[in-house]
């Protein structure tokens, strides 16, 4: 009898270990191990004062969200993600695909020590990033099989999405410039059309060219 309510006893033990583990599987750590891929496990922390510094949140409660966007409508947003590297690769990149964000700050957590601290943004100089894009690239000091946190500070009067993506530097990067060079090409082909409809219309003085080139330019 002592032996069967020794058996119950710890299988409820392991039942309930087992849910602590899934309720606390909403904090998953984002597994990293190729190519160039968009984060979608995170945790939120609205700071509508705008006062909190990395040293107040490390240990606050974060919550689950969908819409980062209108958390930024409510005040600084702070956005907490676990990492781990499974990659070969040490050389890992964060890149935060919002060019229009006054003010991101980056850190890492690992150990209980806050390192690998970085502050961008459209209000500091272009000159001072690392790399000359428009989106805020983050390298991570992340080697191969190592799990870290990282804390992203956003603060900005514009709001928009705030997709984050990871991968290695080669193909972050690589990335980013083929991304930028297609729509580069884009506005030169709309400029290129929106041009030689003018032309056609102080040639031909066709009102119609005008009308064409006032809707190439709200499509484009």
């Amino acid at each position: 009898m002592g032996f069967i309510f020794l058996i119950k006893r710890l299988f409820l033990f392991s039942f309930l270990a087992w849910l602590h583990l899934t309720v606390s599987a909403d904090d998953s750590i984002n597994t990293y191990k190729g190519d160039v891929v968009q984060i979608h496990s995170y945790k939120v922390l609205v700071d509508e004062t705008d006062s909190l510094k990395i040293e107040d949140v490390v240990n606050r409660r974060f919550e689950t969200t969908t819409n980062l966007s209108e958390a930024l409508s409510r005040g600084t947003v702070w956005i907490r993600l676990y990492l781990h590297n499974l990659s070969g690769s040490d050389s890992l990149f964060l890149e935060l695909r919002n060019p229009l964000l006054e003010e991101v700050g980056f850190f890492e957590y690992m150990n209980n020590q806050i390192s690998n601290v970085q502050i961008t943004g459209t209000r500091y100089p272009f000159y001072q990033r690392s790399y000359e894009l428009p989106n805020f690239l983050y390298r991570l000091h992340l080697a191969q099989g190592q799990t870290s946190t990282v804390f992203i500070r956003v603060e900005s009067v514009s709001q928009g999405h705030l997709p984050i993506y990871i991968g290695s530097e080669k193909l972050i990067i690589d990335k980013s410039f083929n991304n930028f060079l297609f729509i580069g090409l884009y506005c030169g082909v709309i400029f290129i059309m929106i041009f030689y409809n003018l032309f056609l219309y102080f040639s031909i003085k066709d009102v119609s060219y005008l009308y064409y080139i006032f809707y190439i330019f709200s499509v484009g």
